[in-house]
């Protein structure tokens, strides 16, 4: 039984969180969707629904919900990184767009994995 669903903004994006760790990416999704539609500032909700998009093989989705993050943050270059990795879908760990040393080392670490970013590769080379 899940339980009473939130009543704001963040309440939204922590359920998100924890669907997506369960793998219950649609449902995380739409959770994503239910915060930002109450609070479209929230920054870290749009790179977690770049992160859902991504596993489902959504690139230009994920792509369009990490530019809304980097809108609301122009500086962070960790959102920049996770563009990166989002934007060189067929590197083998390695992003494009690398800011510093530090990002370049976690570049194995971005919120979209490997494995979403190759089926993704796969499936543009399909199309």
């Amino acid at each position: 039984m899940d339980p009473d669903p939130p009543s704001d903004a963040q309440g939204f994006a922590k359920v998100g969180d924890v669907l997506l760790a369960r793998g219950e990416t649609e449902r995380a999704i739409a959770s994503y969707h239910q915060a930002l539609a109450l609070n479209p500032q929230l920054f870290e909700t749009h790179l977690s629904l770049a992160a859902a998009k991504a596993r489902q093989g959504k690139l230009a989705e994920a792509t369009v919900s990490c530019r809304n993050a980097i809108a609301l943050h122009p500086n962070h270059s960790g959102a920049h990184h996770e563009l990166g990795c989002l934007l060189a879908p067929r590197e083998t760990g390695r992003c494009i767009h690398q800011l510093s040393e530090g990002d370049c080392a976690r570049s194995q670490s971005c919120r979209f994995s490997q494995q979403s970013r190759h089926a993704a590769g796969a499936s543009r080379q399909v199309g």
